[in-house]
């Protein structure tokens, strides 16, 4: 098993890599920004897990207009993502979301009214993710709140682990719909949109958007009154 340290220093020495997307230009990148523009509206609070060198999290403070916190699990993407990717409704933290440690009464306090996971999810060890990253979702959730995760195609992943696994990166998982479907509900979120698309290839990537029950039954309730 990968352990956080060896996660954290791949990533850490991916930044070369990362940099090649600075300036949004990366095709998918331009996908997830017309979703959000859909999702994220000005002044809403946003966590963004899982944010590497904060493209995405740029994106949303500057071009939503709205108060973005972001957080990845490498101090170096961090650094540069505070350097080269700044904002004045944007801050960035070092956090392991999938940690389980005791949260302060200060971080409980705080719910987000829109929490992305953007190229993050599949990077996260499946067991280490039911443990405990939903549950870390959860915490810092709302009625309100909508969850946006954007991440391959189950059969994508499982074809390049079987024949290109020289291509995937330290932990690259496949998270079937129905499974990810699944976990969400049980943390309380239903799915309110998935998308399958390709940039290379047809069936490549999933966006999900999810909401809690009451959120959806409150839209009934506005239409029908």
């Amino acid at each position: 098993m990968v352990t956080k340290e060896e996660i954290r220093e791949y990533y850490s020495n991916f930044l070369e890599h990362f940099k090649n997307d600075q300036g949004g230009t990366n095709p998918r990148h331009q996908k997830v920004f017309k979703d959000l523009r859909k999702i994220i509206k000005p002044n809403m609070k946003v966590l963004d897990i899982g944010c590497g060198t904060g493209v995405t999290s740029l994106f949303m403070a500057e071009e939503c207009d709205a108060f973005t916190h972001a957080v990845d699990i490498s101090p170096v993407l961090i650094e540069y993502a505070r350097r080269y990717n700044s904002h004045k409704k944007l801050s960035y933290s070092v956090q392991d979301v999938v940690a389980g440690n005791p949260l302060s009464t200060e971080q409980l306090s705080l719910y987000y009214e829109v929490i992305t996971v953007i190229d993050c999810l599949e990077h996260i060890p499946i067991e280490n993710a039911i443990d405990n990253f939903f549950n870390y979702i959860t915490t810092f959730s709302s009625n309100e709140t909508v969850v946006y995760i954007n991440i391959p195609d189950s059969r994508f992943i499982n074809y390049m682990q079987k024949y290109h696994p020289d291509k995937l990166q330290i932990v690259d998982e496949a998270w079937a719909s129905y499974a990810l479907i699944g976990e969400m509900s049980y943390h309380g979120f239903e799915l309110t949109n998935l998308e399958i698309y390709g940039l290379d290839v047809p069936v490549q990537y999933n966006s999900y958007v999810f909401a809690r029950e009451e959120t959806i039954n409150s839209g009934y309730s506005v239409r029908f009154s």
